[in-house]
C-alpha cells in the first residue's frame, strides 16, 4: 500500500521537528506529495466590560496578530528545515479557525495524517487532537510520540482475534 498525500499538522511547538521528521521520511519512501498545514487561531474578543468601560482593542488586536504570527513563522520554518535537502513534492497551507475543525476538513484531501502526542506542557493545541482527528475523518492518523520517534519499519505486525470477546 502507498500513500500519495500526506498531511502532517505543524505548530510552533518544541515537537514538531519530529513529526516533520517521520512525515517526511514516509513522504520519500512512498514518493508522496507532502502537505505541511497550520492553523491560525481566531481572533477572540473579551465579552465582559468592567464598568461601561471598553478595552483597547487595537492592542489586543495587535497582541494576538504578532502571537498568531509568530506561531506561524516558527510552523513554516520548522516545515522549511525538514524539507530541505531533500526531493519532495510539498505544500504549505494555512488557514485561521479551530485546528481540530480544519485539521479535519484537510484531511479528507490525504491518504495519511500525521499528527503530534500531546505535549505535557500546556500547547495552544488540543491535547485530544490525535482522537478528534482518527473520530472525524475515519482515515489512517499516525500519532508521533512527543519525544519523538523514526519514522516506521517496513513490516507490520497486526494483531487481531476474530472472536467476539
Amino acid at each position: 500500500m502507498g500513500y500519495k498525500t500526506i498531511l502532517v499538522h505543524c505548530d510552533a511547538g518544541k515537537s514538531v521537528s519530529h513529526r516533520l521528521e517521520v512525515a517526511a521520511a514516509l513522504a520519500q519512501r512512498f514518493d508522496a506529495h507532502l502537505v505541511g498545514f497550520h492553523t491560525r487561531r481566531p481572533f477572540e474578543a473579551p465579552v465582559f466590560l468592567d464598568g461601561g468601560v471598553g478595552f483597547p482593542m487595537d492592542d489586543m488586536f495587535r497582541s494576538y496578530e504578532e502571537g498568531v504570527q509568530t506561531e506561524e513563522t516558527a510552523a513554516s520554518a520548522a516545515f522549511t528545515t525538514a524539507i530541505k535537502g531533500k526531493h519532495l513534492s510539498t505544500e504549505w497551507r494555512t488557514v485561521t479557525g479551530y485546528v481540530d475543525d480544519e485539521l479535519s476538513i484537510q484531511a479528507r484531501y490525504a491518504e495519511l495524517i500525521v499528527v503530534g502526542q500531546a505535549d505535557p506542557v500546556a500547547t495552544v493545541t488540543p491535547s485530544d487532537l490525535p482522537e478528534v482527528t482518527a473520530l472525524a475523518t475515519g482515515r489512517p492518523v499516525l500519532v508521533v510520540p512527543y519525544i519523538g520517534a523514526k519514522a516506521p519499519g517496513k513490516v507490520a505486525l497486526v494483531c487481531w482475534n476474530a472472536s467476539r470477546e
